[in-house]
């Protein structure tokens, strides 16, 4: 290894020379044989960076690689060529006109090596002097800074030069070998030679040049030039050799190890095709400074999004009212479509679905099920890859918990993204007429993971948002302050820093979407306790935890942790006066927050609205599962519309005790003010599938019942027949925080052994206070539940007992029953009451983390 570390240069150049001389009897071209030289030489280098990188977290392309590319066949191949046909042109031209002379100046008569050794030494003279310029007169640095901008060193960016500086260059190459006359043949060696090395300067190879160090300028002599360090970059300024730098004082290789730190002084440089056109005229740009788009494209680009949102939002809404005309024989033709496009399966063939002709016929041949009757047809399925309850294969699946300690895999297929899609564009809308002005910033979206698992199919595991966050097209993309992957991050408090920090390098983020208000109050938490290290990082430009990512994460968050002194001054000040950062400081031009409001996220969300500023809107996200997003809550929050057109609904009331009634009703049968357990049949292989979620039917509109999730069916507990429901629970913790002025979030378990109720959260209120708490909290539950009032007054059921916990309870309880139940982090919601069995399963340890002073 340590021999091929010194041989591959010279190597790949004398092969790609052999290949050039080989092709000759079979590419007659002399053009083609000579770009499939260098294409030829390339590819090995291309091949090496994997095989032994200098830099492992350089290797392969990154998000970079479409601007170098442009580079590479737009400056370097394309406006070379055409500059150099013009040149020709030009010549001829003279020529035509007796001002120049038809006879060469160069020595065609010489042998072939000779004269590209002469071309070389020739050529590399002017380029010497015109990068040394470059660097020491202040407007060619602005111009050539473009070059160094990269964070990283490897084949691919080799051909990142503006194209004034591109034109300069070429004037001291191939337009001045025009002049001269050098004949095809020699300007082709020399061109593979140029080619291949510059390949070689920029490579992410762990090569050793040895002494051709002292003649050749290559990858060891070329990093160095690279360096963030101005001492160090203004050397070493040899395109093809070092002789100059040698003659001329101005060779560098102090070791081999390359310098620290790569690009330019300022973090904040522009990384995209158009802004480093503009960057040579901004002075002082490689600095400091930012690029600012000129008003009016702003502007233009959101009248764009705003119309766009409008158009889709409103057809969308339009289609969903003209279906409240019929309602049923709209979820009619939706299920027929449904057992049509899978009429072909296993599961349907033996149900004989293709007879099915009405909703009757089908309720009739198809039972009430729950996720374990189609388990072993999806496991199977999955293993054999014969989609017996669907036609088309999966794209992936997602997976949430399930009635078994086994997570339940639901199949994702291209029309359920489309769906997502749909009805997210009608979320929009409606979040658009409510405030106007949220997309005219940057969004920070929460998403789960891409991928948590692979099945033996091979097909993923992973969250559906974040499936979309990654198809997202690239000028959209650009509006979303956190990379997707990011969100696949393992250690969470790495992930939320990282966000965090990537949160404070943007000032103008106008929309927030976290499903659970939870997640935005952990960043808040966070920015609190690491407040220093953040506020260092957003003062200097970097992130300190940067070393900790993995290297594709480090390439996406590197750029983007962008320095703001100004910013970080002020978070200071704000700390400094009033103890505490809220996302209001964090966030402070968010127009509108997109979060989940009902069941168990009500008190969070409650919290969360008094950390942000006044003015910003809330809307709830809506009822969203893993099975699909089930409504699209309309304006202002008034209801939600049930996704009429994806999905077949049927449902059960529920009567005041909670029990479900024996009659399946459907969606056009629903009556307002009651409740109704909730029965789906999805394109995905879900029939008649009991999700065993509780909705209430908050209104009509248009002929559409309005819908809100209100609980789980199994949100209920009973020691002694109280049957006290979560919601119930909240409302009274809620009343509490108001009548208290807290913010206590709190967790109720049923003991049943001891046959009362014991009341948990994170507190550091003295016992006096928790015990006046603590009957507060008793009296607003009886006057939420008359059977728990009545169970109290005849002492079969203890008064309720608060438990003061230290702080980080809730977090580990959640991580235990993440880990236990193995589901995704973004799909765990704090379930505000349980049983003391469930409780202990998940952690045992409770008592340790109880507070005794």
């Amino acid at each position: 290894m340590s021999f091929l570390k010194y041989a591959f240069y010279p190597l790949t150049i004398v092969l790609s020379f052999a290949f050039f001389a080989q092709s000759s009897s079979f590419i007659p071209s002399l053009p083609a044989r000579t770009l499939l030289s260098v294409a030829f030489g390339s590819s090995l280098i291309w091949i090496a960076e994997y095989w032994v990188p200098f830099k492992k977290e350089w290797v392969g392309f990154d998000k970079q690689a479409k601007l170098d590319g442009m580079y590479l066949f737009g400056v370097h191949a394309f406006l070379g060529r055409l500059v150099e046909a013009g040149a020709l042109a030009f010549i001829i031209y003279l020529q035509q006109q007796g001002v120049f002379p038809s006879a060469a100046f160069w020595p065609n008569e010489w042998p072939l090596i000779p004269q590209v050794i002469c071309l070389i030494f020739l050529s590399e003279f002017f380029r010497y002097w015109l990068h040394r310029a470059c660097h020491e007169i202040p407007f060619m640095w602005s111009i050539h800074a473009v070059h160094h901008s990269p964070l990283k060193l490897y084949w691919w960016n080799v051909g990142r030069f503006h194209p004034i500086e591109k034109v300069a260059q070429l004037c001291f190459e191939s337009i001045l070998f025009l002049f001269l006359g050098v004949s095809p043949l020699a300007m082709s060696v020399y061109f593979i030679f140029y080619s291949v090395n510059g390949f070689f300067q920029h490579c992410n190879i762990d090569i050793k040049l040895g002494w051709l160090n002292r003649l050749i300028s290559g990858p060891e002599l070329h990093r160095f030039h690279h360096s963030y360090e101005i001492h160090q970059s203004n050397n070493n300024y040899g395109n093809k050799t070092s002789i100059y730098d040698q003659l001329f004082g101005t060779y560098y290789l102090p070791d081999l190890k390359g310098p620290a730190r790569y690009g330019l002084q300022n973090p904040n440089y522009p990384q995209n095709f158009m802004d480093q056109m503009r960057a040579p005229f901004i002075k002082g740009l490689d600095k400091k400074g930012f690029i600012r788009r000129p008003a009016f494209l702003q502007e233009l680009f959101q009248a764009l999004i705003r119309f766009s949102v409008h158009r889709r939002g409103s057809k969308l809404q339009n289609t969903y009212f003209a279906a409240g005309k019929n309602l049923r024989q709209t979820q009619e033709q939706v299920l027929l479509k449904i057992l049509a496009d899978n009429g072909t399966t296993e599961f349907l063939s033996q149900k004989n679905a293709g007879a099915i002709k009405s909703i009757e016929d089908f309720q009739k041949a198809f039972p009430l099920a729950e996720y374990e009757a189609f388990r072993a047809h999806f496991e199977k399925q999955d293993l054999h890859r014969q989609w017996g309850l669907i036609t088309p294969k999966p794209l992936f699946y997602t997976q949430t918990s399930g009635s078994t300690s086994q997570p339940k895999l639901i199949p994702i297929l291209s029309s359920t993204l489309e769906s997502y899609r749909k009805t997210q564009a009608l979320w929009l809308y409606h979040a658009h007429l409510m405030e106007p002005r949220f997309t005219e910033g940057k969004f920070l979206v929460f998403s789960g993971q891409k991928v948590e698992k692979v099945q033996p199919s091979g097909l993923e595991v992973g969250a559906t948002t974040a499936h979309i966050y990654a198809s997202l097209p690239g000028w959209l993309t650009n509006m979303y302050v956190v990379p997707y992957m990011i969100y696949g991050l393992e250690d969470p408090t790495l992930k939320y820093l990282s966000i965090l920090r990537l949160v404070l390098s943007q000032r103008d983020i106008t929309f927030v979407a976290a499903a659970n208000p939870s997640t935005l109050l952990k960043i808040e938490e966070l920015a609190n306790t690491h407040f220093d290290s953040l506020v260092t990082d957003l003062e200097k430009g970097g992130f300190s935890e940067l070393h900790k990512l993995p290297a594709a994460e480090q390439a996406e968050i590197a750029e983007r942790c962008t320095a703001d002194s100004e910013r970080a001054a002020v978070l200071r000040e704000i700390k400094a006066r009033e103890g505490k950062i809220l996302l209001k400081h964090l966030l402070p031009n968010t127009r509108l927050v997109g979060c989940w409001q009902g069941g168990s996220c009500r008190l969070a969300y409650e919290k969360l609205k008094k950390s942000f500023a006044e003015s910003v809107q809330y809307k709830d996200v809506g009822y969203v599962a893993s099975e699909g997003r089930m409504a699209v809550p309309m304006p202002h929050d008034e209801g939600e519309l049930p996704s009429l057109f994806e999905y077949f609904f049927e449902f059960q009331e529920v009567d005041s005790d909670g029990d479900a009634k024996p009659e399946i009703l459907t969606l056009d049968q629903l009556q307002v003010g009651k409740e109704y357990l909730i029965i789906i049949t999805t394109p995905a292989g879900l029939y008649r599938y009991h999700m065993n979620d509780i909705i209430a039917v908050t209104g009509m509109h248009e002929g559409i019942p309005l819908i809100k999730f209100k609980r789980k069916g199994s949100g209920v507990t009973s020691i002694t027949g109280e049957k006290l429901y979560e919601n119930q629970f909240l409302e009274a913790v809620s009343l509490i925080n108001k009548k208290y002025h807290l913010h206590l979030e709190m967790m109720m378990i049923a003991h049943e052994e001891k046959a009362h109720y014991i009341v948990f959260c994170e507190s550091e209120l003295g016992r006096e206070r928790l015990q006046e708490i603590e009957k507060a909290l008793d009296e607003a539950l009886c006057a939420q539940n008359m059977e728990y009032q009545t169970k109290r007054e005849s002492l079969r059921l203890g008064p309720c007992q608060i438990r003061s916990m230290k702080k980080g309870f809730f977090h580990e309880f959640g991580h235990q029953e993440i880990t236990l139940k193995n589901i995704r982090e973004a799909q765990w919601k704090l379930k505000a009451l349980n049983t003391f069995t469930n409780f202990i399963k998940i952690l045992p340890n409770w008592q340790e983390w109880q507070r005794h002073d």
